[in-house]
């Protein structure tokens, strides 16, 4: 049985990454950052006997190079994702996105003999405000342009993980997910802000930002696949690659499909704070190479189908078992 490391095993998309890799029978360590608590996560309830669950670093050396001992493949998902922290404390970024890379890089070369392949998770805020008119569709050969210090983060990571196998070999992918939405992921993002306070005001109100910007947005069960199956590629190695619907939704199309959902006509109140000079306009990312290297097809890109995903993570997070995994719920939906 190959066994799988998960580093930010805890969180939105790495917790229902671990999930289906045990679905699909492998052994799963998920490496969780260390608190004085000892919190798990979204994986606290998680008994399988096929997962090991750790506490460290990613930013800490030692804590990488245990975590990959007998290890066939990483996903290295743990990183800071706040674009609007990024601005206020750039340096943790750098720590995080940055140097934990150079710790998985490093502790891949004491276990080469082991390790089959690393797949490390970019982000499509790399592309910056690239659309144009001359630009319709982002793929992975654009100039990336970075907007905020996370982006910048990520760009650097990117860089030196192609830089790692050009140079040494080592077998890593760049998987650059678009954004992903879905059950359990942080109220900072869009999607659980506009619903959070759907329910909160009882369909009346929504604060939002910039209504009009859109987003490639994946469902988080087509991303989990999509990484697994630049797992199971071959051609992959040494590439970077879009995990993308290949359609756009603007802010105010997403509000109109829960309205629609909810039968309501809420009040859409634009607030100064939420608007930021960072912002991209819009993301819209191709999907054709996920596909040729690793015969890839998101299943939620249809409107049919998008609606469908919109819906099943709005009745999750109506459930009120879910939100009391949530700290400071009311800090962005009121």
């Amino acid at each position: 049985m190959k066994k799988v490391l998960v580093t930010g095993a805890g969180g939105f998309i790495g917790s229902q990454l671990v999930d289906r890799l045990l679905e699909k029978n492998f052994k799963v360590r998920g490496l969780i950052k260390y608190s004085s608590n000892n919190d798990l996560g979204w994986l606290k309830n998680n008994k399988n006997r096929n997962l090991e669950i750790i506490h460290g670093d990613i930013s800490d050396y030692d804590s990488v190079y245990e975590a990959f001992k007998n290890i066939d493949y990483v996903f290295n998902l743990a990183a800071l994702i706040s674009v609007p922290y990024s601005f206020k404390n750039p340096e943790s970024f750098i720590d995080t996105n940055v140097k934990g890379l150079i710790n998985v890089i490093r502790a891949y070369k004491q276990n080469k003999k082991k390790i089959k392949k690393i797949i490390q998770i970019s982000s499509s805020e790399v592309y910056g405000n690239t659309i144009s008119s001359k630009i319709k569709v982002l793929s992975e050969n654009l100039k990336l342009r970075s907007e905020s210090p996370y982006a910048a983060s990520k760009i650097a990571a990117d860089y030196l993980a192609i830089t790692s196998y050009r140079s040494d070999d080592t077998p890593i992918v760049v998987a650059r997910p678009f954004n992903t939405f879905g059950p359990r992921q942080s109220l900072r993002a869009v999607i659980p802000t506009i619903i959070t306070q759907l329910i909160k005001s009882n369909n009346k109100k929504i604060r939002i930002g910039n209504v009009n910007s859109s987003r490639d947005f994946v469902y988080v069960k087509d991303t989990v696949e999509g990484l697994i199956k630049l797992m199971n590629s071959n051609k992959a190695v040494g590439e970077v690659v879009n995990i993308s619907s290949n359609n756009s939704y603007s802010i105010k199309e997403i509000i109109t499909i829960l309205s629609k959902y909810t039968n309501s006509k809420p009040k859409i109140i634009i607030e100064n704070k939420r608007l930021r000079k960072s912002e991209l306009n819009k993301l819209h990312g191709s999907n054709k190479k996920i596909y040729k290297l690793a015969n890839w097809k998101p299943k939620f890109s249809s409107k049919e189908n998008f609606t469908k995903a919109l819906i099943e993570t709005y009745k999750w997070f109506c459930d009120p078992r879910n939100l009391k995994n949530y700290k400071n719920i009311n800090k962005y939906n009121i």
